[in-house]
């Protein structure tokens, strides 16, 4: 899955702390909360998540499941 924001982007050395808990963006007043909870959830099925930029200069984020086999 992939989605992508409107918004100014992640600069690439970043790009791996926005999934660190307590880890907020740089003018953000919000708890820093960030994609600790995505990264965690999509880690305990297996899979993973990734941000890079998108074609518009702003955030992506990718994330992928591994196969779910009951």
């Amino acid at each position: 899955m992939r989605i992508a924001d409107n918004g100014p982007g992640i600069l690439e050395v970043y790009r791996d702390e926005v999934f660190a808990r307590g880890e907020k963006g740089l003018e953000s007043p919000r708890s820093g909360v960030s994609l600790y909870p995505v990264d965690s959830l999509i880690d305990g099925y297996g899979g993973g998540v990734r941000s890079e930029e998108s074609a518009r200069g702003s955030a992506a984020f990718i994330a992928h499941l591994q196969k779910f086999v009951s």
